[in-house]
């Protein structure tokens, strides 16, 4: 009796404190407004974090342009941007023209990516990166440094 009421105490404690683990939120921080050549603009940038660290990073950029060339360009230049990426797996992005409006994704999932590949695609990374991870608030403090709202 006094064996079987320790063992249910036991397992009782266990699952309490693996229940009581840390849960994955989101922050969001966005920017939106008109760029000096009048073109409107709007970008989201979805963080998933955990504790302190960053799990995962969707990006949403947006421009609205009459000027077909000018999207142009800007696709080529984003798709040349994001080259040294193509072949880090857990990195993936796209980007595409709708009508008068580009848009590009970008998604990291920082907990599965290799973050010395990322380093060495590019330097700018080691900014954020350290130990292998990302911490919120260095994201946070970036993302800010650039007039977004982070909620």
């Amino acid at each position: 009796m006094k064996r079987g009421l320790i063992l249910s105490l036991i397992l009782v404690l266990m699952i309490m404190v693996v229940g009581c683990g840390k849960k994955q939120k989101t922050m969001i921080c966005s920017i939106s407004g008109t760029n000096a050549e009048g073109r409107e603009y709007s970008n989201e940038y979805v963080i998933k974090y955990t504790g302190d660290y960053v799990d995962e990073l969707k990006i949403t950029e947006k421009i609205k342009s009459d000027n077909q060339t000018y999207l142009n360009t800007l696709k080529k230049a984003v798709e040349t941007e994001a080259k040294p990426f193509k072949d880090i797996k857990y990195y993936d992005y796209d980007v595409e023209i709708k009508g008068n409006e580009i848009i590009a994704h970008r998604t990291v999932n920082y907990k599965k990516i290799d973050t010395d590949a990322l380093i060495k695609a590019s330097s700018a990374n080691k900014a954020l990166i350290k130990d292998g991870k990302v911490k919120l608030d260095d994201i946070k403090k970036l993302y800010e440094s650039y007039n977004f709202k982070c909620e």
